[in-house]
């Protein structure tokens, strides 16, 4: 047994470093032309609001200001700290959960996108790393997470988004087509209207998911969470802007606009199994996630 620190006080304790089960994903029902999904019950549910993981250290991140995701089995999520985001690890997925990330004007400068692409120094030694080599001949992107256009304000900032740990496998036509419409969206309401954004993304998986190189899973499906705050007032209140996407992870999203993706928060809580915005107050936190935003 070996316990590794890796943000704050959250502590993980890694009892063997075989790869665990994929996580499934539960039926189809979100709005827009999405995907089914196989059927499982939230894991977060048993867990309570605080999960297996506990919040302890994430207090000081910037990038989990509304608190870590979480689900009913901490098993597979090794949290990362990459300073210019944070991920948690799905050693068994070879992806990540998720990836949690602030986007301020401050974040946007002149640097171009860098594509260094390599492996994650941060993974534990003995958990099984993501590799470049893992993409090649596959008929996917590597889809960034925390997006390269979102930290162009220092070169290291956007290296730093090209860790293998921040990609998930993309068919072209979402990578270049929808999905970046969304996060260029993003970058406009931080950079044109000074907005603070907390995003959160990552995928949707089948119980048995495609796999690609030596076993990194394709999701059937991307999704993020995003709260919009104005930067003066810099608070959450029902009546914040705070959308979901889940978007197929296929060629029928050719022409579609990212909107039609919109969801609830609830519905991409039912997907994946996590708890989302726990850190807000309850009556908040539910009006939010139950809602289908207006994207204005």
């Amino acid at each position: 047994m070996r316990t590794l620190r890796l943000i704050g006080a959250l502590t993980l304790v890694l009892t063997s470093c075989s790869a665990t089960a994929p996580r499934a994903a539960a039926p189809s029902g979100s709005t827009g032309p999405a995907a089914g999904d196989a059927s499982h019950a939230p894991r977060h549910a048993a867990q309570g609001r605080a999960g297996a993981q506990g919040d302890g250290g994430h207090a000081a991140s910037v990038h989990l200001r509304f608190g870590a995701p979480v689900d009913g089995d901490p098993s597979d999520d090794v949290v990362l700290d990459e300073t210019h985001f944070v991920l948690s690890y799905n050693p068994g997925l070879r992806v990540a959960n998720w990836v949690s990330w602030r986007l301020t004007r401050e974040d946007l400068g002149a640097h171009d996108r860098t594509d260094r692409f390599h492996a994650d120094p941060l993974l534990p030694t003995g958990l099984p790393p993501v590799k470049e080599g893992d993409y090649a001949g596959a008929p996917f992107h590597r889809g960034h997470l925390c997006p390269s256009s979102h930290r162009t304000a220092s070169r290291a900032a956007n290296v730093a988004t090209f860790v293998m740990t921040n990609m998930q496998p993309q068919v072209g036509t979402v990578n270049s087509g929808a999905w970046r419409m969304v996060e260029d969206y993003e970058r406009r309401l931080a950079a044109e209207g000074g907005k603070t954004l907390h995003i959160v993304a990552g995928g949707i998986f089948d119980v048995e998911p495609r796999r690609i190189g030596t076993g990194v899973a394709v999701p059937k499906a991307s999704y993020r969470i995003t709260v919009v705050l104005d930067r003066a007032a810099d608070k959450v209140t029902k009546g914040t802007l705070a959308y979901a996407v889940a978007m197929p992870n296929s060629d029928e999203v050719r022409g579609h606009k990212w909107t039609e993706y919109v969801t609830s928060i609830d519905e991409v809580e039912r997907r994946t199994g996590y708890d989302y915005l726990s850190k807000l107050p309850d009556d908040v936190e539910r009006g939010l996630e139950a809602g289908v935003a207006v994207i204005p």
